[in-house]
C-alpha cells in the first residue's frame, strides 16, 4: 500500500472554491471459487476410442448478472480431443459444455460493475476405460472483481480572509467496459506435405494498446498449433505465428486514456478451399477491456486565517491508479527425462502446447515472480519388441519460475495476469531425454492502491488575539516551505516575500526571516 503526498510551494486567496465531489474509480478483488463441469463426448457410431492423444479445454465467461449480494456466472467450456479410434482413424472430437454458477458476496449490488476471470485448474478423463464412453471432468477457478465509482467531497471556501494551499490532484475516472469479438483468419497451402488437417488449437497474446480519439488499437500475436496428415498418412504438426492489429471504437477514449485489456481465443474453424487449394483458418478473438480517463481537479490540502482561528477537517481515503496493460515474453528452457517404464521415443510427430497455470504469484518492488506448471502434449512413435512403430502420446508437466522486472510495480499492488504458451519446440536426445524450449507470453493489468488525504471542511472560529509587537525574526527549520513559515507567523506569503527581498528558494535550515506586523506599524 503506497501513500500519496501533495506538495505546493505557494498559496492562494480564493474568493470561491467549487464545492463539487471528486469521483474516482476503484477496483477491488472480491474473492474466488471453484466450479466443476462434466463433459461427455459423442463417439462415432460402430467404433470405440482406443487412445486419447491430446486433450485441451478452454473456459469462457459469457455473462455476469449481478443481483443483491450475489452474481450469476454463465459460460462454457470448449474441449478439443485428438483420438485414435478402433478402426485406426485419427480424428478430432469437440464438445462444448455450458456451466452456470452463483457466487455470493454481501458487497455485490444489482447495479455494480463486475469483472471475472476463469482458468482451467484440472482437466482429466474419468471414463470407465472401455472406449465406448468418453467423459472428462473440468475444474474451473473463477476470480471476481468489482469496479466502483467513489465520491470524495471537496472543501468549499467562502471567505476571502482564508488562505488555502491547493493543488491539482490526478485521479482515474471509469469510462466503461466492453467485450468485442472479431474473427482472425489466415491460409496455408494444401499440398503433399499438408494433405488434411486433424487438429487445431490457438492462443493469443497482447503486445501493445494504443489509444486515440474515440478508438484504440490493440496488437499482438495469434499462435496456432496445427496437427495435419501428409499424403502418405504421417502425422505432423506446425505452429503458425501471425500478428493482428484490431481497431476498436469506443466513444470518449482519448490519447491519454488508460486501457486494461485481455484477449481470449475461442474455437478455431478450418475450411478446405478446393478451388484455391488452401486451408482457411478462422479463430474468434474475444477482447475484454476496461477504459479509464485521467482527470485533474484542484483540491485543498491546508488552510489558515490571519484574522480568525479555524478548524480543518481532513479525510483520508483509498483510491486506485491503473497502469495500461503491460506485455512481456520469456522462455522456459528445461530437460525432461522419460520414465524408464515408458518406451523410448523414436520419432516426434507433433508438439501441442496444452495449458499453462499460475500456482504462485509474488509481487515485490520492481519485480513479479510467477511460478506454475506448463503442460505440453507430445505425440510420437515408439518401437515395440517386434520393431513396429507404435503411436503413443504423453503429457509433459514442466514446472517454471519466471521473474519479470516491472519498474512501476510496488509491494501490495494488485496484478491481474494473463499467461499463454506460445511456440514450443522439443528436441529428442537419444530417445530418453527431451530438450524443451517453450515461449511464454504474459500480460499484466496492474492496480495500485493509494491513500490520499484532503481537507473536506473549514470551520471559522473566534477572532485571533493580535500581536503586540511590530517586528518578528524567525529562523527557518529544515525542509520548511514558504507556506509553512507564513502559516506559523500568521502572515500572507505575499507579505513575507515583499518584506524579505533577498529570500531564496528552497529555504535553507536556519535562514533568517523577518516579519513586520502591519497593524502595529501603522499605530
Amino acid at each position: 500500500m503506497a501513500k500519496q503526498f501533495f506538495i505546493c510551494q505557494g498559496g492562494n486567496i480564493l474568493d470561491n472554491f467549487d464545492n463539487n465531489a471528486l469521483s474516482f474509480a476503484t477496483k477491488s478483488f472480491l474473492g474466488e471459487n471453484q466450479v466443476k463441469s462434466t463433459i461427455r463426448f459423442e463417439i462415432p457410431e460402430n467404433t470405440k476410442v482406443v487412445k486419447v492423444l491430446t486433450a485441451i479445454a478452454k473456459p469462457y465467461i459469457e455473462t455476469l448478472t449481478p443481483s443483491a449480494n450475489s452474481v450469476k456466472v454463465d459460460g462454457n467450456v470448449i474441449c478439443d480431443l485428438l483420438v485414435v479410434l478402433s478402426n485406426n482413424d485419427i480424428v478430432p472430437l469437440t464438445q462444448k459444455e455450458v456451466f452456470s454458477h452463483t457466487y455470493e458476496n454481501q458487497t455485490i449490488t444489482q447495479d455494480c460493475i463486475l469483472d471475472a476471470t476463469v482458468n482451467i485448474n484440472d482437466f482429466s478423463n474419468i471414463s470407465s476405460g472401455d472406449g465406448e464412453e468418453l467423459v472428462y471432468s473440468a475444474s474451473l477457478d473463477i476470480n471476481y472483481f468489482v469496479i466502483k465509482t467513489e465520491n470524495q467531497n471537496l472543501c468549499n471556501v467562502e471567505s476571502s480572509e482564508i488562505f488555502v494551499k491547493d493543488d491539482d490532484i490526478s485521479y482515474e475516472r471509469f469510462l466503461g467496459n466492453f467485450e468485442q469479438q472479431t474473427i482472425f483468419s489466415f491460409d496455408i497451402p494444401k499440398d503433399s506435405k499438408t494433405n488434411s488437417i486433424v487438429f487445431v488449437s490457438s492462443s493469443a497474446s497482447i503486445k501493445s494498446v494504443l489509444p486515440s480519439n474515440d478508438y484504440f488499437v490493440v496488437s499482438g500475436d495469434v499462435y496456432t498449433t496445427i496437427v495435419y496428415k501428409t499424403e502418405d498418412g504421417q502425422l505432423r504438426s506446425l505452429t503458425k505465428i501471425n500478428s493482428y492489429n484490431e481497431e476498436i471504437a469506443f466513444k470518449g477514449v482519448t490519447k491519454e486514456s488508460l486501457i486494461q485489456i485481455k484477449v481470449k481465443c475461442k474455437e478455431s474453424q478450418v475450411v478446405e478451399n478446393t478451388e484455391k487449394n488452401i486451408f482457411n483458418f478462422e479463430t474468434p478473438l474475444l477482447f475484454c477491456a476496461e477504459i479509464y480517463s485521467i482527470e485533474n481537479k484542484k483540491c485543498v490540502f491546508d488552510a489558515y486565517s490571519i484574522r480568525n482561528d479555524i478548524k480543518l477537517t481532513t479525510n483520508s481515503y483509498k483510491n486506485n491508479s491503473f497502469l495500461p496493460t503491460i506485455s512481456m515474453q520469456d522462455n522456459i528452457i528445461t530437460n525432461f527425462e522419460i520414465d524408464k517404464t515408458i518406451s523410448r521415443i523414436d520419432k516426434i510427430l507433433s508438439v501441442i502446447p496444452s495449458s499453462i497455470t499460475i500456482v504462485n504469484k509474488v509481487v515485490s518492488d520492481g519485480e513479479l515472480l510467477l511460478e506454475g506448471i506448463a503442460n505440453i502434449n507430445l505425440v510420437y512413435y515408439s518401437i515395440d519388441d517386434e520393431d513396429n512403430d507404435v503411436l503413443s502420446s504423453m503429457d509433459i508437466d514442466v514446472p517454471y519460475s519466471i521473474k519479470f522486472n516491472i519498474g512501476e510495480l510496488k509491494t501490495g499492488d494488485e496484478v491481474q495476469t494473463q499467461i499463454e504458451l506460445g511456440d514450443v519446440s522439443i528436441k529428442n536426445k537419444m530417445g530418453r531425454e527431451l530438450e524443451i524450449l517453450a515461449e511464454v507470453c504474459v500480460s499484466f493489468n496492474i492496480i495500485k492502491e493509494n491513500i490520499s488525504a484532503l481537507v473536506t471542511k473549514i470551520e471559522v472560529g473566534d477572532e485571533k488575539q493580535q500581536k503586540d509587537y511590530a517586528l518578528e525574526i524567525y529562523l527557518a527549520k529544515e525542509n520548511q516551505t514558504l507556506w509553512d513559515i507564513a502559516k506559523e507567523l500568521n502572515v500572507s506569503i505575499e507579505d513575507l516575500t515583499s518584506q524579505n527581498s533577498e529570500l531564496t528558494l528552497p529555504i535553507a535550515n536556519g535562514q533568517k526571516i523577518i516579519s513586520y506586523n502591519k497593524r502595529n506599524l501603522e499605530i
